[in-house]
């Protein structure tokens, strides 16, 4: 790879260790997957985050490809230690109530939570995570948080993707990148440090969760698709349905995916 450039936006952090360093590649095929080589070579250790402006193999949950124009996006991923004592199934609920708290603090949007990543305004989707796993080369256990955002993309590039938007589309308004980079690592950093110290995003995450006692459809990796109610988060992350029986279940979102089938949610 090359030595890291500049970054193309200004940016005044004001966090501790995440975002120490900041680095940045013009292009990439995937943030995760780079940032995840630089920590397994030893080039990158806890609190670094890296940045593109473009990334063409960026991928979501299921390898579902993920992509934005040049310089439209805010494309990052971050190494984290991983929390102890705290659910792994825990982990994606926690970040996504942090950067919903980051683009809150700078008063874009007000964020949307679909289980158990999506990041959605006015029911559509603006940023989704991927949480995946690393080793450095000294063997400590880290985890790769990526996020994307939609940001500047005009109306018109979701003609084709009626279910996603971005904050321009959202606001009419261009968002500077640098000042949401700053607020997202900000308070990704406060609740890491939170869920440390025993911090639980359930309330923050019920606050913002779209289909809560709503009818929805439950898509089994392998298995038949199904009608339930979605009830609730469980403690460890995954999702409390009821069938149609009444029979409860835990979704584990490694296993399932779920679709509400409300007018407005039907195409999440």
């Amino acid at each position: 790879m090359s030595q890291p450039l500049p970054l193309p936006f200004d940016v005044a952090l004001a966090t501790r260790w995440l975002g120490q360093p900041l680095l940045f590649r013009d292009e990439v095929d995937s943030t995760n997957r780079q940032l995840r080589q630089l920590a397994e070579g030893g080039a990158a250790g806890v609190g670094a985050v890296l940045i593109s402006d473009f990334q063409w193999g960026g991928r979501g949950r299921r390898g579902r490809g993920w992509q934005a124009p040049r310089g439209s996006a805010l494309l990052l991923s971050a190494l984290l230690p991983v929390p102890t004592m705290v659910p792994l199934t825990l982990l994606p609920i926690a970040v996504a109530v942090a950067v919903a708290e980051g683009v809150e603090a700078q008063g874009e949007a007000a964020i949307q939570l679909k289980w158990p990543n999506d990041l959605l305004v006015g029911g559509k989707k603006v940023g989704g995570i991927l949480i995946e796993s690393a080793v450095s080369s000294a063997g400590q256990a880290l985890l790769v948080v990526g996020i994307g955002i939609n940001v500047n993309q005009r109306p018109a590039a979701f003609d084709a993707l009626p279910a996603a938007t971005s904050l321009y589309a959202a606001l009419g308004t261009e968002v500077p990148r640098g000042p949401l980079l700053a607020a997202v690592l900000a308070a990704l950093e406060q609740r890491w440090d939170d869920l440390q110290a025993g911090w639980q995003p359930h309330a923050a995450w019920r606050r913002r969760a779209v289909a809560l006692g709503a009818a929805i459809t439950v898509h089994g990796a392998a298995g038949p698709t199904w009608s339930a109610t979605l009830r609730d988060l469980h403690h460890d992350g995954r999702l409390y349905v009821e069938d149609e029986a009444g029979r409860g279940h835990l979704l584990d979102a490694q296993e399932v995916s779920v679709r509400a089938v409300t007018a407005d949610l039907d195409r999440l």
